[in-house]
């Protein structure tokens, strides 16, 4: 689970502004970029900004840039947290993460966590012989969380089972690629 996993019940309808910003998590990466990483055809991406408002397990107002593309039969979601997270929210967050980790675990899911090259990577797996599960399917997979001071960038890429699952240094590789993009503060 990632720390921005753990935003939506804050999520507010998107503004006009927003919307013209959509695209800056789909900036940080390009297309040639996942290809490599992940294989497959990349198809066009499509950007969504949702304001966010303090609430119980936000500490702060800010707005979340998702892009979601298809590379081969994958899914990645780039999360690109524009404004800045405190060490509250990060507390937050990760008691969030772990609370949602444990409910995961006591249903069958497969979870595995480690930090590579500093960043944070998960890999989530649906219980075997079971096509019913708890979480988004998208949410399935490798998923690798950076910060860049105050900003978090998060790529989740899909996996339907563990031979389809991509390594976590491939993810973090897509993960630093694109927090090198995060303008500084």
């Amino acid at each position: 689970m990632d720390i921005v996993a753990s935003v939506g019940p804050g999520l507010a309808a998107g503004s006009l502004t927003a919307q013209q910003n959509a695209l800056k998590a789909c900036d940080l990466l390009t297309p040639p970029e996942l290809q490599a990483a992940v294989g497959g055809s990349v198809s066009h991406p499509s950007g969504e900004a949702r304001p966010y408002h303090k609430n119980p397990v936000v500490d702060h107002d800010g707005v979340l840039y998702t892009c979601s593309e298809v590379a081969g039969t994958r899914h990645i979601t780039i999360h690109y947290n524009a404004s800045p997270v405190t060490a509250q929210g990060k507390k937050f967050a990760e008691t969030g993460a772990r609370n949602a980790e444990e409910e995961l675990r006591n249903q069958g899911y497969q979870i595995q966590n480690k930090d590579v090259n500093g960043s944070r990577c998960t890999t989530l797996l649906a219980p075997a012989n079971s096509k019913a599960t708890a979480v988004d399917e998208s949410m399935l997979g490798t998923a690798c969380v950076r910060e860049k001071g105050p900003y978090v960038v998060s790529i989740t890429v899909s996996a339907s089972s563990q031979s389809d699952l991509l390594p976590m240094e491939k993810v973090t590789s897509l993960v630093e690629k694109a927090v090198s993009r995060v303008p500084t503060q």
